[in-house]
């Protein structure tokens, strides 16, 4: 649970400079990231998906969807590389 919430603060606090000090939009942006990442059950993928998602935060300008997506695509495709290459673990 605690990972959920950590990736979710790393990536509205990546996206937030165009929120311009409005914590509602942090505040949803928050609940909407957390619900994507509360869907995943790997930990390990989660982390490496936030930290590319972070790294990309300024480029999608504020999109809380763009941000959902990204981090739904990365997970899904770490996932499956960890799956692949490392069946024990996966």
């Amino acid at each position: 649970m605690k990972v959920n919430l950590f990736v979710a603060k790393d990536i509205v606090k990546s996206i937030s400079p165009v929120f311009n000090g409005d914590g509602r939009l942090a505040a949803v942006a928050f609940e909407r990231i957390a619900s994507i990442v509360a869907r995943y059950d790997d930990d390990e993928c989660k982390m490496l998906a936030r930290d590319i998602v972070v790294e990309m935060g300024p480029q999608f300008a504020g999109s809380v969807e763009k941000a959902c997506e990204s981090f739904e695509r990365l997970y899904v495709s770490i996932h499956a590389t960890k799956r692949s290459q490392y069946p024990e673990e996966a």
